[in-house]
């Protein structure tokens, strides 16, 4: 019960709110740091965000992405794959007073859940042996960030930080290229 009216706080400015929502579909790009160097040098993928304005100034915003780094081999017997799906609720604040959609530079900060899948594959020379291995892991994530938005343009870059069981503190830098759908 208590999950359910935190969510409530969180979402009730949407029901205050008479200016309009939107949603964007952007393409991303990641360059890992910590642990995540060890699987992949560069990771590509897509993200959704869904943003409502909360005042002038201010909007809430859900974010779901989806990235994936390129293999790394890590030996000739042994090759590693890494993606990740974070979901975060955030809040973005444009410098530039805004009217019916948003518009400008803008800061934003998330929190939320992440998935890290890893997939690494053993292969050898005796009759032609592989074995692969698929693991799953959950863990909290932030990011920071700063972009602009231009018209149905929007810009960011964001550094995401990631806590979890398996990686520990890790994270990577993103940029975002997004259309707007209003």
């Amino acid at each position: 019960m208590a999950i359910i009216s935190f969510i409530i706080v969180l979402l009730s400015p949407l029901l205050a709110s008479s200016q309009k929502a939107f949603f964007s579909l952007g393409a991303e790009l990641g360059f890992p740091v910590g642990n995540y160097m060890e699987v992949g040098n560069v990771g590509v993928g897509g993200s959704v965000r869904f943003e409502h304005p909360w005042s002038k100034h201010v909007s809430g915003m859900l974010t779901a992405e989806y990235i994936q780094y390129n293999t790394k081999e890590t030996n000739m017997y042994m090759r590693e794959k890494f993606s990740a799906l974070p979901i975060q609720f955030g809040v973005k604040y444009y410098t530039k007073e805004k009217a019916i959609y948003p518009a400008g530079l803008y800061f934003t900060g998330e929190l939320g859940f992440t998935g890290e899948f890893y997939t690494t594959t053993f292969s050898g020379d005796l009759n032609n042996f592989i074995d692969t291995h698929h693991d799953t892991y959950v863990g909290f994530c932030n990011t920071i960030g700063t972009g602009y938005q231009l018209g149905i343009l929007d810009m960011g870059f964001r550094f995401q930080t990631i806590l979890s069981s398996n990686s520990g503190i890790t994270g990577y830098y993103h940029f975002r290229l997004a259309v707007t759908i209003r």
